[in-house]
């Protein structure tokens, strides 16, 4: 759970892109989504928006569904192709909804979208 990562919050143990942002960003959204975009930003390879979409997608889906990380699964329509698929990678961190453990999906599409269902238990939500 990203509750028991801890991450520095001094710029200057950051990268070049990210540094600048540090204060900024923890101040405005909380170590919660910070934690999650650097650790997204390091599973990715780099700072995109689509990845960060995904970061921001999940968190408030978990929020508002009231559930877990690791207890949702997700069904994005971001298809397989970058630059869109890129999404799927935030939405794994945040959600810990993983290709691995099967609580994610993401068929292949020509029409990508920025939009994924997330599922708990009878509820499901879109975003």
């Amino acid at each position: 759970m990203l509750s028991c990562v801890h991450l520095p919050v001094d710029p200057e143990l950051y990268s070049d892109d990210v540094r600048p942002i540090v204060t900024q960003t923890v101040a405005r959204f909380g170590l919660e989504e910070w934690k999650a975009g650097i650790l997204t930003h390091e599973l990715h390879g780099h700072l995109g928006i689509y990845s960060i979409l995904g970061v921001k997608m999940g968190l408030a889906a978990i929020e508002y569904l009231g559930a877990e990380p690791g207890h949702v699964s997700v069904y994005s329509y971001a298809g397989i192709k970058p630059p869109v698929s890129c999404m799927n990678d935030g939405l794994q961190v945040s959600t810990e909804a993983t290709f691995g453990h099967g609580l994610i999906s993401s068929p292949p599409t020509d029409s990508p979208l920025l939009m994924a269902d997330f599922s708990i238990k009878d509820r499901t939500i879109q975003v």
